[in-house]
């Protein structure tokens, strides 16, 4: 009776160690304390036993918590959450949910408080055949299911390694999230950055990547979405000309395109847009930031 008692606790140790000892074995780590919307967090997550799988959850987002070493006798993953520009400022409660690959679970909430991302007001007056641009949603849906899918590419391979850089040179003309009126309408928050300069410019890849769509629409121009792994997926729009093909494998500082003013544009510019698993998120809150990327 003894002999099958010791039998039957070694066989809840290493099939159940991760319920008996799951807050002791697992270690999740915050990039940041504080969050605003637009903004991503890096979360950090180490194991003492490997996982199957693992989800976080905020609001009525999930994301992807994605394996990258073992070393020492412990196992590390990573994902980032993307903080909405649409998701209302107060409290919420991220829920980390982990499946080991015996089968068991452990799961842990967190508290956080989302602040404002004082967005700014933009007024753009659209004159000639532009100012048809409110008779054209169904063009633009069309076009943003497109989008949408190449956002929505899940590539369980980091592609990045160090920081990213912005992708040219120019002035910026429109901040993240700010709130567009169209003739005095207001239509929705801008979801990238805009970068003015000459037509011609070069735009060269903030960061290694896979060209994954290329496409010349009628609202958002000539355009190009770059994966750059573990959810991390950015867009350039309104190019005047594509220097990389599809499918095509480019490196941090590689020219992909020149600025232009195709589609729906007021003057040459690159609207540079960031999805992080779906989530449009603040590009510019990337760029030179080693905590986010090593």
């Amino acid at each position: 009776m003894k002999k099958l008692f010791v039998y039957w606790f070694v066989l809840m140790f290493i099939f159940a160690g991760p319920i008996l000892f799951g807050s002791q074995e697992v270690e999740i780590k915050w990039s940041q304390s504080t969050m605003k919307q637009g903004e991503t967090i890096r979360v950090d997550i180490k194991t003492l036993s490997p996982l199957q799988q693992g989800t976080l959850y905020l609001d009525k987002g999930k994301y992807t918590i994605f394996g990258v070493s073992y070393r020492a006798k412990e196992y590390r993953y990573v994902s980032y959450v993307g903080i909405s520009r649409k998701l209302k400022p107060g409290h919420y409660t991220v829920r980390t949910d982990l499946l080991y690959m015996n089968g068991a679970r452990y799961t842990q909430k967190k508290d956080i408080n989302i602040a404002s991302g004082k967005f700014k007001r933009q007024n753009i007056q659209l004159s000639g055949k532009k100012k048809s641009f409110p008779d054209r949603t169904n063009i633009l849906s069309k076009e943003n299911y497109y989008i949408l899918k190449a956002f929505r590419i899940i590539n369980r391979k980091k592609r990045f390694e160090t920081p990213f850089i912005q992708p040219a040179k120019g002035r910026i003309s429109a901040t993240f999230g700010a709130m567009r009126y169209y003739n005095g309408k207001p239509y929705w928050r801008h979801s990238g950055v805009d970068i003015a300069n000459k037509e011609g410019t070069s735009i060269v890849a903030p960061n290694n990547g896979k060209v994954v769509l290329i496409q010349d629409y009628v609202i958002h121009g000539k355009t190009i979405v770059l994966d750059h792994g573990l959810g991390i997926v950015t867009i350039y729009n309104h190019l005047s000309a594509y220097h990389v093909f599809l499918n095509q494998m480019v490196k941090k500082g590689d020219v992909i395109g020149s600025i232009g003013q195709t589609g729906l544009a007021t003057g040459p510019h690159l609207h540079w847009g960031m999805s992080v698993q779906g989530v449009r998120v603040d590009p510019m809150y990337w760029v030179g930031k080693k905590n986010l990327v090593e």
